[in-house]
């Protein structure tokens, strides 16, 4: 199962995945990336047609697809099997092309040590990879392998307006689509000095939450799977999709909802969304008490995740750590709260804190933060403003169209995503597309820097539930 987009790194270990499995072999590819490079056509490091290396038996459309259209392939395999067919002549193209070294090798191993590979064909490490030295069942030393997803987003935006970018920043991490969208625009609209109506800023703001919460959702879920209660995942992301029906509902997307222009937003919410939301809010401050009942007051949850993964508050600051994995260790930040954006300055909350800094630290706050996110988009819907929802002119005057000219000079903007501080900079030189974007994302410190700190001294069996309490989005930090 070819789950979207592939690079040239991760084409060697589905070549190696593929050769490894017994027969019958089948393929299904997910989405138009592995049929034609799909977002990212242009990019020097993806895979335009995963058939050309391995035979593919099913492709399934969209971007990315709808549960359904999966659902349906997956019904139309069972089918083609039951009736007798054995898949396409297994042909293997390309290895040449992947037989180069994709990292470095780990450490010699010594008498009592041995080197343990762990990712990113593991459904506890996503597309992401560390290479561990143990003594038995101790860490002694990790080096992180990243990589795996690396499109070159900055050198893509380049190419492309400062409108066309919408298709491509949410998918910087696809956890959390909404954030990059609200930092990119965000600084579009610093740089061309775009006022944007008040009633899109609170439209934004609901995006951002409903954003949030859903990102969180899939934190608990797999750190609950992490730690061994499977039953977690089953809840949370059921849960999930009626964030995800409320974030389509108000702009046509569910994952990728492209919601963001320069200026606003692209549509209003339709007439019943507001009755919708209340439902689904309603629901969600009932399963609160699941989600805790489950996690953070389960005595055999809390026995595997208290007291590991610690960050120390002091490192915070040294390693880049925010978010919610700084929240964990006491400190008192929030970008919403600190430099408010889009409507945060007119709706009062709680910052969510922790003390112990440990995997279940994060993990309560992540719980909490839901509900505060409940509590940010019931105020939004209450107190949304009447008004246009989109700008229809620059700082200058000029009126605002998808092929608009920006003025010349560069601009910065921070936004609070799901998992901590990201961060835009973008340079113009007076035309309709960026000259230069430099994006700072939350995962860069806490993964490839300070994970690594974290896993030495720890037993292999808490390496998943050190990983997941820090909420990873390996597409954030290759980008």
């Amino acid at each position: 199962l070819i789950g979207g987009y592939v690079t040239w790194k991760t084409l060697k270990n589905i070549i190696m995945a593929y050769e490894e499995m017994p027969e019958p072999k089948f393929v299904l590819a997910l989405g138009n990336c592995p049929m034609s490079g799909g977002t990212y056509w242009d990019s020097y490091n993806t895979i335009k047609d995963i058939s050309k290396y391995i035979p593919v038996d099913i492709w399934i459309a969209g971007c990315p697809p709808r549960p359904e259209n999966i659902g349906l392939a997956i019904m139309e395999a069972i089918y083609a099997i039951q009736g007798g067919y054995r898949g396409k002549k297994h042909e293997v193209h390309g290895k040449e092309r992947v037989g180069l070294p994709i990292a470095k090798k780990p450490p010699k191993e010594g008498m009592f040590e041995y080197n343990l590979p762990f990712g990113p064909v593991h459904p506890a490490t996503g597309n992401f990879s560390v290479y561990l030295k143990l003594e038995g069942e101790e860490i002694v030393d990790a080096m992180p392998n990243p990589g795996f997803l690396h499109r070159g987003f900055e050198r893509l935006m380049e190419y492309r307006t400062w409108w066309q970018n919408m298709m491509i920043v949410s998918r910087i991490c696809v956890l959390d689509g909404a954030a990059y969208e609200l930092a990119y625009f965000g600084a579009v609209e610093k740089l061309g000095k775009i006022e944007v109506p008040k009633r899109a800023k609170y439209l934004r703001t609901i995006q951002g939450e409903l954003s949030r919460i859903q990102s969180h959702l899939l934190n608990l879920g797999l750190i609950g799977q992490a730690a061994g209660l499977d039953i977690i995942a089953r809840i949370t992301w059921g849960d999930r999709e009626k964030i995800l029906y409320l974030l389509e509902k108000m702009s046509g997307g569910r994952v990728y909802q492209l919601y963001n222009i320069p200026g606003g937003v692209r549509t209003d919410i339709p007439a019943d969304f507001k009755e919708r939301a209340k439902e689904v809010l309603e629901y969600m401050r009932k399963r609160l008490e699941i989600y805790r009942n489950l996690l953070s007051e389960n005595q055999v949850f809390v026995d595997r995740t208290k007291n590991i993964g610690i960050i120390e508050k002091d490192d915070t600051m040294e390693y880049d750590i925010t978010g919610p994995n700084a929240r964990g260790s006491g400190v008192n930040m929030d970008i919403r709260k600190d430099h408010p954006y889009e409507a945060y300055g007119e709706i009062d909350f709680k910052i969510q804190l922790q003390n112990a800094g440990d995997a279940l630290s994060r993990t309560i706050v992540r719980i909490n933060e839901i509900e505060e996110s409940l509590n940010i988009i019931e105020t939004a819907i209450q107190d949304l403003p009447e008004g246009p929802i989109r700008a229809t002119t620059t700082g200058d005057g000029k009126r605002l169209t998808p092929f608009s000219r920006m003025p010349k000079g560069e601009a910065i903007h921070f936004v609070e995503s799901a998992r901590g501080e990201l961060m835009f900079h973008v340079v113009s030189k007076g035309e309709n597309k960026p000259y230069r974007v430099k994006i700072r994302g939350p995962t860069f410190g806490p993964i490839l820097v300070y994970f690594p700190k974290i896993l030495k001294g720890a037993y292999i069996a808490d390496m998943p539930v050190i990983y997941w309490s820090l909420d990873n989005c390996p597409a954030d930090h290759d980008r």
